[in-house]
């Protein structure tokens, strides 16, 4: 009922964790394109021959991953979500993640609607993160071959810019239903 209720709607049906919860909540399992995410068995399947170890250091404020590509920090409110700008930085113990630009279109037609935020962190420039607050991230842009600096490309970032510079590394959009790092209204 409450699926056809959200399909009316026009809404995309998302899980939406609970205000105190972290990532290893619920299923916990992800899959971005090739990498599977279990918060559970704390396993990042597909950036390594055996995987890679993958935490959830999520506190009651932030969302929090520790992996190997998975690495970043997201406010859990809406409030403080929707209000990010570039330049702005969330970090808890070792880990931060700026936002460090802006897409107002979306990869696929059929992507969830709304800006999308470009996330990312300097030490490890290969990785960004697209990140719609409502949504949580809906894909990553990564380039494990040629180690490109995403990061700095991606900084002020608008439009199509980016991705068009990005295009040639390997886009890896959300394919699980569940959301990963969605705010809390």
């Amino acid at each position: 009922m409450m699926l056809a209720l959200a399909m009316a709607a026009g809404r995309p049906v998302l899980a939406q964790p609970s205000a105190g919860g972290g990532l290893a909540d619920g299923r916990a399992v992800h899959v971005f394109g090739d990498l599977l995410l279990d918060y559970k068995v704390k396993a990042e399947i597909g950036t390594a021959p055996r995987g890679a170890p993958l935490t959830d250091c999520s506190n009651a404020e932030l969302f929090c991953s520790r992996g190997k590509v998975f690495r970043f920090v997201l406010p859990k409110a809406c409030v403080a979500a929707d209000k990010a700008r570039p330049g702005d930085v969330w970090t808890l113990g070792d880990i931060s993640t700026t936002v460090l630009g802006r897409r107002t279109v979306a990869v696929s037609s059929h992507d969830t609607p709304g800006p999308r935020l470009l996330l990312g962190d300097v030490k490890r420039p290969n990785v960004v993160f697209e990140y719609v607050p409502a949504a949580g991230i809906v894909g990553v842009y990564v380039d494990l071959v040629d180690g490109r600096d995403l990061v700095a490309a991606a900084k002020g970032a608008e439009g199509e810019r980016f991705s068009q510079m990005a295009g040639r590394t390997d886009y890896r959009p959300r394919k699980s239903f569940d959301s990963l790092g969605a705010c809390v209204p």
